[in-house]
């Protein structure tokens, strides 16, 4: 069955589903269009990222991760060296490259 059949079938069937039902689907749709719909953030170019883009570019990037598919940078500055020498030892910064 393809997703307008099942779209179709939900559909011309609600009137005989009971309350609990209609509550779940009611929860889990009003759900599934905020977290589309939510803001969290913005991107290098100002555009926004929404909840569910986070999501699927969070999944992908923990993929890529145990696929060995990442590149580690330390950053030395004058700042950390200056640190370093007065016996401060800061942590490592490490960065994730993506190759686009």
């Amino acid at each position: 069955m393809n997703i307008l059949e099942k779209r179709d079938f939900i559909h011309s069937h609600l009137h005989i589903a009971d309350d609990g039902l209609i509550d779940e689907l009611y929860l889990k749709i009003q759900s599934s269009i905020k977290r589309k719909k939510m803001i969290v953030g913005f991107d290098a170019k100002g555009g926004e990222i929404s909840a569910n883009q986070f999501l699927k570019d969070l999944k992908e990037a923990e993929f890529q991760i145990e696929k060995g598919n990442f590149l580690t940078i330390y950053i030395h500055t004058l700042y950390s060296l200056f640190l370093k020498d007065n016996g401060i030892f800061p942590k490592r910064t490490v960065l994730e490259l993506k190759n686009t």
